[in-house]
């Protein structure tokens, strides 16, 4: 059982929609991730793409960080399950925090398909998703754009 919080109550009905299909995305995304469901099949093709591709375009591989796929992908996982979680539940704070780590955790899904020279159309989910993300950040007041007119 979840509790909602009152600032997800609080929100506008734009707001609340986007809020609940990114907790969607994110909490299928995190499970598939994690566990063979809801679909089987997505999860073994998750961890087949984390073996033999993602890992070997990790980001912080030039520094040296070269994690093992099978925590690559479940540290992926608890992450984007976790931030959802926090977006239907959490206060302020934590909402803003889980944002800022899913965009994150996008920016890295970006970054590993353009180092693939994956086709746009397999970076689509994490580009929509990113999109998703920083609308809530700016239609939340947290990223604001200014334009000085002269």
């Amino acid at each position: 059982f979840i509790h909602v919080s009152r600032d997800f109550v609080k929100m506008g009905k734009a707001s609340k929609v986007v809020t609940v299909v990114v907790v969607a995305l994110f909490a299928f995304a995190g499970t598939v991730k994690l566990m063979p469901f809801p679909v089987a099949s997505m999860h073994y093709e998750m961890k087949h793409h984390f073996n033999s591709r993602f890992s070997r375009v990790f980001p912080l591989s030039g520094i040296g960080i070269q994690p093992d796929p099978d925590v690559y992908r479940t540290v992926v996982g608890l992450v984007e399950l976790g931030c959802a979680l926090l977006l239907i539940a959490g206060r302020s704070k934590p909402r803003i925090y889980a944002l800022f780590t899913l965009l994150i955790v996008m920016i890295g899904a970006i970054y590993s398909h353009i180092a693939l020279h994956d086709p746009v159309n397999e970076m689509l989910p994490a580009i929509v998703a990113l999109l998703l993300i920083l609308w809530l950040l700016f239609s939340n007041g947290v990223l604001d754009v200014k334009v000085k007119t002269p």
